[in-house]
C-alpha cells in the first residue's frame, strides 16, 4: 500500500527517452556502428548538395538584362559623350584655331605691308634728298658768272618763277615722306632725324635764294631795296660792320661779294646737310631691317 501511494507517475519524454535507451540496449555494436556509419554519410550528402545548390545559384552579372541595362546606359553615355565633343568641343577647337591662323596671318599681312611702305619711305625720302640738288642747279643758272650782266628784272622774275614750281612739288613730296614715316616700329628717331634733315636742307635752300639776292644787288648797287635785302641776308653783327662809320659804298659792296662767294662755298659743300641726310637713312634702314627679320621669323611659324 505505502509503496504504491509513493510511486511518481512518468511523463512521456521520459517514457520516449526510456524506450530510445531500451531500443538501443538492444541492439549489438556492430548494428550501432552501422547505424552512426549511414548517419554521417547522411550528413555529408547533406552538406555536399547545399554547397552545390549555392555554387549554381545565378550570379547578377551574368543576368541578361542586367547586361542589356549596362550596354544601354553605356551606350547613352557614349553618345552624350560624343554629343559634347562633336557639338562643343570640336567647335571650341575649330574656333580656336582659325582665330589663331587668322591672327597670324592678319600679323604676317601687316608686317609685309609696314615693310613696303618702309620701303617706299626710304625709295620716297631719296627722292626728296634731290630737291636740294635742284635748288643748288636753280640757282647757280643765275648766280653763275656767265649771267651777270643780265638785268637784275630778268634774274629775279625767272628765279620766282622756276622757284614757286620747285617749292609746291617739294612740300607735296615731304608731305609723302611723313605720311609713310607712320609705318616705321621706331618712329620717334626716325621723326627726329628727318626733322633735322629737313632743317639742314631749308637752310641749304635758304641759302641759295640769299646768294640770288646778293646778286641782284651787285646788279644795281642803287638800288633802294639794296638796305631791305641786306637786312634779309646778313646777320646782325654782319649788318653792324657793313654799317659801321667810315665804311664806304664799294667796301659795302666787297663786302656782299665775299658773303656770296661764302653761301656760294657753303652750298658746294653742304657737309652738315649731308650727314644729317646719312644719320636718316641709317636710322631708316635698321628700322625695314628689323622688319624684314621679324617678316622671316612670321613665314617661319607658319
Amino acid at each position: 500500500m505505502t509503496n504504491s501511494k509513493n510511486t511518481r507517475p512518468e511523463s512521456s519524454e521520459g517514457k520516449k527517452e526510456n524506450t530510445i535507451g531500451r531500443g538501443l540496449s538492444t541492439l549489438s555494436d556492430e548494428e550501432k556502428l552501422s547505424i552512426i556509419e549511414k548517419v554521417r554519410f547522411e550528413n555529408e550528402i547533406r552538406q555536399e548538395l547545399s554547397g552545390q545548390s549555392k555554387s549554381n545559384r545565378p550570379s547578377l552579372w551574368r543576368n541578361p538584362l542586367i547586361i542589356s541595362l549596362i550596354c544601354l546606359i553605356m551606350g547613352s553615355l557614349l553618345t552624350a559623350l560624343g554629343a559634347i565633343v562633336t557639338g562643343y568641343i570640336t567647335p571650341l577647337s575649330q574656333y580656336k584655331w582659325k582665330t589663331e591662323e587668322w591672327k597670324r596671318q592678319n600679323q604676317l599681312d601687316t608686317t609685309t605691308f609696314r615693310l613696303k611702305m618702309s620701303r617706299d619711305c626710304l625709295k620716297e625720302f631719296n627722292q626728296l634728298s634731290s630737291y636740294t640738288l635742284e635748288a643748288y642747279g636753280l640757282a647757280k643758272i643765275f648766280i653763275d658768272d656767265t649771267v651777270f650782266g643780265k638785268e637784275k628784272d630778268q634774274l629775279t622774275s625767272g628765279y620766282q618763277v622756276l622757284f614757286i614750281d620747285f617749292q609746291k612739288r617739294r612740300s607735296q613730296q615731304i608731305a609723302l615722306v611723313k605720311s609713310l614715316m607712320t609705318h616705321f616700329s621706331d618712329q620717334v628717331e626716325i621723326n627726329q632725324s628727318v626733322k633735322d634733315y629737313l632743317r639742314n636742307a631749308d637752310n641749304y635752300i635758304r641759302d641759295t635764294q640769299q646768294i640770288l639776292e646778293i646778286k641782284a644787288c651787285l646788279l644795281d648797287p642803287t638800288d633802294p631795296d639794296l638796305r631791305n635785302t641786306i637786312y634779309r641776308v646778313l646777320s646782325k653783327k654782319e649788318i653792324d660792320r657793313l654799317y659801321s662809320p667810315g665804311t664806304s659804298k664799294s667796301e659795302a659792296l666787297d663786302f656782299l661779294r665775299n658773303k656770296m662767294n661764302k653761301l656760294k662755298n657753303k652750298i658746294e659743300h653742304p657737309t652738315q646737310l649731308n650727314q644729317s641726310y646719312d644719320r636718316a637713312v641709317d636710322k631708316i634702314k635698321k628700322d625695314i631691317q628689323k622688319l624684314e627679320s621679324d617678316l622671316e621669323k612670321r613665314i617661319a611659324g607658319q
